[in-house]
């Protein structure tokens, strides 16, 4: 099931990773913003991934387990910055702006509305404050874009419901953070195992090659969709590209200097996502006081 894999719950906690368990190779979160059977949360709500006070800028990481297989690369761009680090994440559920005006549609959404709501009116808060905050929001975008394009009924798959809304919702989201003058950057496409790839050297965690077109579906379409949604967004709005780190122009690796890519076909290691932490202190370094 999509929605089963994008929420990655079940698989169970365990001891920090290392080498011989590359299957326990993932980001981890504070007991207290996610549930002891799941990895990343699937209640709405904000966790706060270093010390945090009030007053102090702030990154907030926004978006399902895309944005949330970036936790390690984000810690390690915000390490020895005077900075909180925020989230507001759950599985199956991109950046959106849900569009919620009374407390009667607060109270009747999805869990998923609730989330993005959450995240909206805390950045929007932030700023009214005249407090610095920094956005930097991540999808899944392939899993939703392709059943866009293809016009998959929504009934069929629970990527084709939240697409219907991602289509709408998302383009509203960057429209109400341009608006508001909110610093945002945007992670793009990561790759993923595409289904039915085989690997004779070992799939737990998958090590082989892949053609990079088939690891980064549709990469070219997804990226215009993204980057143009993206034009009401003030300032640099970077679209922050890691791809790179795997991956050549025709192939993307599953292990590179002995690091594994993947932890399961969906996402990247907690240990790969650490070594990508430069490609987002720019991101950073745009409200750290210096």
């Amino acid at each position: 099931m999509l929605a089963l894999a994008l929420m990655i719950s079940g698989l169970g906690l365990a001891a920090p990773a290392d080498a011989a368990s590359p299957r326990r190779d993932y980001p981890r979160m504070p007991r207290s913003c996610v549930d002891p059977q799941d990895l990343i949360p699937q209640k709405p709500g904000m966790c706060k991934l270093t010390t945090y006070q009030q007053g102090r800028p702030t990154v907030v990481l926004w978006g399902d387990s895309h944005a949330w297989q970036m936790i390690p690369a984000l810690k390690g761009a915000t390490k020895g910055r005077n900075v909180n680090l925020v989230a507001f994440l759950m599985g199956g559920c991109p950046p959106m702006d849900p569009n919620l005006k009374t407390p009667k549609q607060r109270k009747n959404a999805s869990s998923c509305e609730k989330s993005n709501d959450l995240a909206l009116r805390y950045v929007l808060n932030r700023k009214r404050a005249g407090l610095k905050t920094k956005v930097v929001l991540g999808g899944a975008w392939d899993r939703y874009l392709t059943p866009l394009r293809q016009g998959t009924p929504p009934e069929e798959s629970y990527a084709a419901l939240i697409a219907q809304d991602l289509e709408t919702d998302t383009p509203r989201l960057f429209r109400r953070l341009g608006a508001a003058r909110v610093s945002t950057d945007v992670i793009g496409q990561s790759l993923e195992v595409p289904d039915g790839a085989l690997c004779p050297e070992g799939r737990r965690p998958f090590v082989c090659s892949l053609p990079r077109n088939q690891a980064l579906h549709s990469e070219g379409a997804n990226r215009r969709w993204v980057k143009n949604a993206m034009r009401p967004l003030v300032g640099k709005g970077r679209y922050l590209t890691t791809n790179g780190a795997v991956c050549t122009a025709e192939t993307c690796y599953g292990k590179v200097d002995d690091i594994y890519t993947f932890f399961d076909d969906l996402h990247l290691s907690a240990t790969r996502s650490r070594t990508l932490a430069r490609h987002f202190k720019a991101s950073v370094a745009d409200i750290a006081v210096r």
